[in-house]
């Protein structure tokens, strides 16, 4: 048996025939090789592997297992990177995973993925906090520069077992894209944007809506059937007006009291 790091052991070459029969998609590896997955799909035959035992306790992520059910393909953290660990060879006699077009995705995110991630943007008003990779410790003093724009700021440096955190205490104000700089080389980037609350599309019914106005006397509900919508938004703001009614009853009683006087002396 070989014990590698993690508590991870090889057991004796198998040399049965065998083939990879379950892959990962939820893993970084394959989450967005595959369109779409129907049924199955060809993928390689291996004709000699060594059995993996895998500890109880440890962060061991399965990415390919093979038809037995043993693991071909693991994946676990090691410091700020990452170690992948084959149970075959990529030799023609060891299995087809050199000749296969799996192999292509496979070892693009290994590489890709190979370093600790960090997300590559932030929301305005609620990421205070961007973390970034390991800085020289010479480095004391870091910037934040808008894109395109006139923005600068001067956050706070913690270092952490993780990495640099940089503290912006809410003094970010435009969204866009900022480069992080030590004087004057560049050592990070971020993109900050609205948060999405803002752009929310969703739509109220129309008995919500009622609710809603017969609970706020501000607010009011028009009618898009009206014959003349701009008169009816006028009438909400500036009221009913009446002056035209009381004008034509004024001329009407006028006119009753002079036909009243005329006939009754």
């Amino acid at each position: 048996m070989l014990l590698i790091a993690g508590g991870l052991r090889f057991g004796a070459k198998d040399t049965a025939a065998n083939q990879v029969d379950g892959l990962n998609l939820e893993s970084d590896l394959f989450k967005n090789v595959f369109v779409e997955w129907k049924g199955r799909i060809d993928l390689p035959k291996v004709s000699s592997h060594y059995p993996i035992s895998i500890p109880g306790r440890s962060d061991f992520e399965v990415q390919m297992r093979l038809q037995d059910g043993n693991p071909i393909l693991l994946t676990t953290k090691v410091g700020q990177g990452k170690m992948h660990v084959f149970g075959s060879g990529f030799s023609s006699e060891s299995s087809q995973l050199a000749r296969h077009a799996l192999i292509v995705p496979t070892l693009y995110n290994i590489g890709l993925y190979s370093q600790q991630g960090f997300p590559p943007y932030a929301v305005l008003g609620r990421d205070d906090v961007i973390r970034i990779g390991n800085i020289p410790a010479s480095v004391e003093v870091l910037s934040m520069n808008l894109v395109d724009g006139e923005q600068k700021i001067l956050p706070e440096i913690q270092r952490t077992s993780q990495g640099v955190e940089l503290r912006t205490y809410g003094q970010l104000s435009e969204s866009g894209h900022f480069v992080i700089m030590a004087d004057t080389d560049t050592v990070g980037a971020r993109s900050f944007n609205y948060d999405r609350k803002e752009s929310d599309v969703s739509l109220y019914t129309t008995e919500e809506l009622e609710a809603a106005a017969e609970a706020n006397s501000n607010l009011h509900l028009v009618d898009a059937a009206v014959a003349n919508l701009g008169s009816a938004i006028k009438e909400i703001n500036e009221g009913k007006r009446l002056w035209k009614l009381f004008l034509v009853l004024a001329l009407l009683f006028l006119l009753f009291e002079t036909l009243l006087i005329r006939f009754l002396r």
